[in-house]
């Protein structure tokens, strides 16, 4: 036939495929005379073989067959799942979905299968929705929905064909982040270093973890979906008690300085949160929004102060000044990320430090930008005008916090204005 005219054979899923069926095949290919129009196309999942399956056998002899060549299909890039995304909904997205395209990228890596099972999901939970005109907008963030189930069942199905230490190992993998590294997973689950690094290879043979080229000891999982579903099929108990093993494994190669890691450490304490373990996630949380402010990123210390009040109400006896310390702080995060609330935050945290005869507290809560024990207390008069460098020029009285008259009782238009984001303070 194939004289006569062209003929194409498509053998899909060839990983399934048993040993008679791929000598079966080598023979077709290998009889193909010159004369003949046929082209054979074969499918097959490399992340599904294993050094001893059949295929890689059959793929070894058909590389030395004149005309054969192999392609690798890669996902689509970011600007693919944008193009795929706008197909799908049969016009351009506007800004909301473009965004929603992005994350959408960032969490599947472009995975065909993961990027339709995505949105199907999506339009299900009514997280994208069609207006009045038939245009899709998004309703919700991706972080807002739970993973679909057809995506869970690939991954954990891949997943459970390593084995139980398998899942086992990545599964606190999963609890430290999408990115890990060796030494901290080595101790949290206390696997020889050798036994760990076969069950890491074993995992990135079936494409579930890489292993970054640049960072020596250094992995990754290969899609966001990938941990975000090994993680979410831990039980709650279980996640809380990894996060406490991860927390206590960061403190032991960090010592007494966290440095670039107290994020990490805040974050893994929060999630671990039991009674005895409060107050350490409060000076974590703490620490990394101080850092946060330090270098610059208001947004990250803005969350980091959010947890620390959010814990610090749980304390069966809180410490009133610990929490007038943490409104100071998450006001001069509001207001350097331009936040409005910034005004209220710190009336009220004036407010409180008065009642508390915090005199230092009044003194940073009323200028979050100078140091407490320096900064004057400015009383302005009718005439005053406001400076930009946050001071006041014109007639004003200038008081010190130990001198008569220093109330917290000022009008809201005395706090400095708000930084818009990305401003210096």
């Amino acid at each position: 036939m194939a004289e006569l005219q062209p003929v194409v054979m498509v053998f899909d899923d060839l990983q399934w495929a048993d040993k008679p069926s791929l000598q079966l095949l080598r023979h077709v290919v290998a009889r193909v005379e010159p004369t003949q129009r046929l082209l054979v196309v074969g499918t097959y999942r490399d992340n599904e073989l294993s050094s001893s399956h059949p295929l890689v056998e059959t793929l070894a002899a058909l590389r030395r067959e004149p005309g054969v060549s192999r392609v690798e299909l890669k996902g689509l890039d970011d600007t693919g799942v944008l193009e795929f995304m706008e197909a799908a909904a049969g016009h351009a997205l506007d800004d909301a979905g473009v965004g929603l395209a992005h994350a959408v990228y960032r969490e599947t890596d472009g995975n065909p299968f993961f990027v339709g099972e995505v949105l199907r999901h999506l339009s299900d939970a009514g997280a994208i929705t069609q207006d009045a005109s038939g245009r899709w907008v998004a309703e919700a963030s991706l972080g807002q929905t739970v993973l679909p189930d057809s995506v869970r069942e690939v991954v954990g199905a891949r997943v459970a064909r390593l084995g139980e230490t398998a899942k086992h190992v990545l599964a606190l993998a999963a609890v430290i982040g999408r990115d890990f590294d060796l030494e901290l997973l080595a101790r949290v689950t206390e696997c020889p270093e050798g036994e760990l690094l076969d069950v890491l290879d074993t995992a990135r043979t079936a494409a579930l973890v890489r292993e970054l080229v640049d960072v020596p000891g250094r992995y990754s999982f290969t899609h966001a979906l990938v941990q975000h579903t090994v993680y979410e099929d831990l039980g709650a108990t279980r996640r809380s008690r990894a996060h406490r093993a991860v927390a206590e494994a960061l403190e032991a190669m960090c010592g007494g300085s966290p440095g670039a890691r107290v994020g990490d450490l805040a974050y893994h304490w929060f999630s671990a949160t039991q009674p005895v373990d409060l107050d350490k996630a409060i000076d974590y949380s703490r620490q990394a929004a101080e850092a946060a402010l330090a270098g610059l990123a208001p947004d990250e210390a803005l969350r980091y102060y959010t947890q620390a009040l959010q814990l610090h109400r749980q304390l069966p006896d809180p410490d009133p000044l610990l929490g007038v310390d943490l409104s100071i702080g998450l006001g001069t995060a509001q207001r350097q990320a331009g936040v409005g609330a910034y005004r209220e935050t710190l009336l009220d945290a004036a407010h409180r430090a008065q009642a508390l005869g915090g005199t230092d507290r009044l003194v940073a809560a009323r200028w979050p930008t100078a140091g407490a024990s320096s900064a004057p207390w400015v009383r302005p008069t009718t005439s005053a005008s406001r400076c930009s460098n946050n001071r006041y020029e014109g007639s004003a009285t200038v008081l010190r916090p130990s001198e008569p008259g220093c109330s917290p009782s000022w009008p809201r238009s005395w706090f400095p204005p708000a930084t818009s984001p990305g401003a210096g303070s």
